[in-house]
Protein backbone atom coordinates (compact mmCIF):
# COMPACT_ATOMS: atom_id res chain seq x y z
CA UNK A 1 0.00 0.00 0.00
CA UNK A 2 1.23 3.66 -0.87
CA UNK A 3 1.92 5.36 2.26
CA UNK A 4 2.46 9.57 2.55
CA UNK A 5 5.85 9.34 2.40
CA UNK A 6 6.08 7.50 -0.80
CA UNK A 7 3.41 9.52 -2.69
CA UNK A 8 5.97 12.70 -1.29
CA UNK A 9 9.07 10.87 -2.88
CA UNK A 10 6.94 10.53 -5.99
CA UNK A 11 5.75 14.26 -6.04
CA UNK A 12 9.54 15.57 -5.59
CA UNK A 13 10.62 13.35 -8.25
CA UNK A 14 8.01 14.70 -10.36
CA UNK A 15 8.69 17.98 -9.24
CA UNK A 16 12.63 17.33 -9.88
CA UNK A 17 12.32 15.60 -13.37
CA UNK A 18 10.34 18.74 -13.99
CA UNK A 19 12.59 21.27 -13.21
CA UNK A 20 15.56 19.22 -15.35
CA UNK A 21 13.57 19.28 -17.76
CA UNK A 22 12.27 22.98 -17.80
CA UNK A 23 16.00 23.75 -17.50
CA UNK A 24 16.54 21.96 -20.31
CA UNK A 25 13.93 23.77 -22.47
CA UNK A 26 14.84 27.57 -20.91
CA UNK A 27 18.59 26.31 -22.30
CA UNK A 28 18.06 25.35 -25.86
CA UNK A 29 14.99 28.51 -26.30
CA UNK A 30 18.30 31.14 -24.50
CA UNK A 31 20.35 29.34 -27.09
CA UNK A 32 18.62 29.55 -30.29
CA UNK A 33 17.23 33.24 -28.98
CA UNK A 34 21.00 34.16 -29.14
CA UNK A 35 21.90 32.56 -31.99
CA UNK A 36 18.72 34.24 -33.98
CA UNK A 37 19.78 37.71 -32.34
CA UNK A 38 23.53 37.58 -33.50
CA UNK A 39 21.86 36.94 -37.02
CA UNK A 40 19.68 40.08 -36.42
CA UNK A 41 22.87 42.25 -34.96
CA UNK A 42 25.10 40.69 -37.98
CA UNK A 43 22.44 41.24 -41.01
CA UNK A 44 22.20 45.06 -39.23
CA UNK A 45 25.70 45.89 -39.24
CA UNK A 46 25.94 44.52 -43.34
CA UNK A 47 23.09 46.77 -44.08
CA UNK A 48 24.50 49.48 -42.05
CA UNK A 49 27.73 49.08 -43.97
CA UNK A 50 25.85 49.37 -47.06
CA UNK A 51 24.26 52.11 -46.17
CA UNK A 52 27.36 54.13 -45.19
CA UNK A 53 29.18 53.21 -48.19
CA UNK A 54 26.34 54.73 -50.15
CA UNK A 55 25.80 57.82 -48.41
CA UNK A 56 29.97 58.30 -49.10
CA UNK A 57 29.28 58.08 -52.79
CA UNK A 58 26.37 60.19 -52.91
CA UNK A 59 28.89 62.39 -51.07
CA UNK A 60 31.58 62.65 -53.53
CA UNK A 61 29.38 62.81 -56.25
CA UNK A 62 27.28 65.70 -54.39
CA UNK A 63 31.30 67.73 -53.92
CA UNK A 64 32.12 66.72 -57.62
CA UNK A 65 29.04 68.27 -59.01
CA UNK A 66 29.79 71.32 -57.34
CA UNK A 67 33.16 71.44 -58.40
CA UNK A 68 31.44 70.60 -62.35
CA UNK A 69 29.13 73.88 -61.52
CA UNK A 70 31.65 75.78 -59.91
CA UNK A 71 33.74 75.61 -63.47
CA UNK A 72 31.59 76.02 -65.51
CA UNK A 73 30.17 79.35 -64.22
CA UNK A 74 32.44 81.88 -65.49
CA UNK A 75 34.06 84.24 -63.02
CA UNK A 76 33.45 87.86 -62.44
CA UNK A 77 35.40 89.16 -64.51
CA UNK A 78 34.51 93.24 -65.10
CA UNK A 79 31.96 95.57 -62.87
CA UNK A 80 29.00 95.67 -65.18
CA UNK A 81 28.79 91.70 -66.01
CA UNK A 82 25.33 90.56 -65.77
CA UNK A 83 23.96 87.12 -66.53
CA UNK A 84 24.21 87.80 -70.16
CA UNK A 85 27.36 87.86 -70.23
CA UNK A 86 27.90 84.92 -68.53
CA UNK A 87 25.59 83.00 -70.53
CA UNK A 88 27.88 84.09 -73.58
CA UNK A 89 30.92 83.02 -71.91
CA UNK A 90 29.47 79.28 -71.03
CA UNK A 91 28.06 79.30 -75.11
CA UNK A 92 31.73 79.72 -76.45
CA UNK A 93 32.59 75.96 -74.37
CA UNK A 94 29.36 74.10 -74.74
CA UNK A 95 31.72 71.13 -76.09
CA UNK A 96 33.55 70.94 -73.33
CA UNK A 97 30.55 71.12 -71.47
CA UNK A 98 29.15 68.62 -72.94
CA UNK A 99 32.74 66.09 -72.52
CA UNK A 100 31.97 67.30 -68.39
CA UNK A 101 28.73 66.50 -67.67
CA UNK A 102 29.52 63.37 -69.95
CA UNK A 103 32.28 62.38 -67.88
CA UNK A 104 30.31 62.89 -64.56
CA UNK A 105 27.19 61.14 -65.64
CA UNK A 106 29.42 57.64 -66.30
CA UNK A 107 31.11 57.83 -63.46
CA UNK A 108 27.78 58.76 -60.67
CA UNK A 109 25.15 57.97 -63.00
CA UNK A 110 24.95 54.81 -60.23
CA UNK A 111 24.19 56.86 -56.84
CA UNK A 112 22.62 60.10 -58.27
CA UNK A 113 18.99 60.16 -58.21
CA UNK A 114 16.22 59.90 -61.60
CA UNK A 115 15.61 63.29 -61.38
CA UNK A 116 19.33 64.80 -60.69
CA UNK A 117 20.07 62.47 -63.74
CA UNK A 118 17.50 63.75 -66.29
CA UNK A 119 18.42 67.11 -65.34
CA UNK A 120 22.11 66.21 -66.28
CA UNK A 121 20.93 64.31 -69.30
CA UNK A 122 19.11 67.35 -70.62
CA UNK A 123 22.17 69.70 -69.62
CA UNK A 124 24.74 67.06 -71.75
CA UNK A 125 21.92 66.90 -74.64
CA UNK A 126 21.72 71.16 -75.08
CA UNK A 127 25.24 71.67 -74.86
CA UNK A 128 26.01 68.37 -77.44
CA UNK A 129 23.14 70.14 -80.19
CA UNK A 130 23.91 73.84 -80.21
CA UNK A 131 27.77 73.78 -79.64
CA UNK A 132 27.65 74.21 -83.15
CA UNK A 133 24.70 76.40 -83.68
CA UNK A 134 24.14 80.51 -83.76
CA UNK A 135 25.14 82.57 -80.97
CA UNK A 136 21.15 83.02 -80.67
CA UNK A 137 21.15 79.18 -80.42
CA UNK A 138 23.99 78.84 -78.20
CA UNK A 139 22.52 81.62 -75.40
CA UNK A 140 19.36 79.93 -75.10
CA UNK A 141 20.85 76.47 -74.92
CA UNK A 142 23.66 78.08 -72.15
CA UNK A 143 20.47 79.44 -70.21
CA UNK A 144 19.05 75.94 -70.46
CA UNK A 145 22.42 74.33 -69.15
CA UNK A 146 23.17 77.21 -66.58
CA UNK A 147 19.73 76.81 -64.97
CA UNK A 148 20.23 72.90 -65.10
CA UNK A 149 23.03 72.65 -63.35
CA UNK A 150 22.15 74.53 -60.74
CA UNK A 151 18.56 72.82 -59.88
CA UNK A 152 21.10 69.56 -60.17
CA UNK A 153 23.21 70.96 -57.85
CA UNK A 154 20.01 72.19 -55.53
CA UNK A 155 18.60 68.79 -55.48
CA UNK A 156 21.86 66.90 -54.43
CA UNK A 157 22.76 69.16 -51.56
CA UNK A 158 19.39 68.62 -50.50
CA UNK A 159 19.07 65.10 -50.38
CA UNK A 160 22.76 64.88 -48.77
CA UNK A 161 21.24 66.92 -45.76
CA UNK A 162 18.04 64.94 -45.96
CA UNK A 163 19.91 62.40 -45.02
CA UNK A 164 22.13 63.61 -42.56
CA UNK A 165 19.25 64.84 -40.59
CA UNK A 166 17.32 60.99 -40.72
CA UNK A 167 17.36 59.86 -37.30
Amino acid sequence: MLTWLDALKVLAALVTSGGIIFSIIFFFIKLTSKYWADKFIESYKIKLQKSRFLFEKEYEATTKLIALVSEITPIYCRPDMELDDALEIISNDLGEIEISIKKYLSRYSAVISKEVKEILYRCEYEAAQNKFDSEGEKLKASDIIFKGLNDAEEKMIARLWDQTNNK
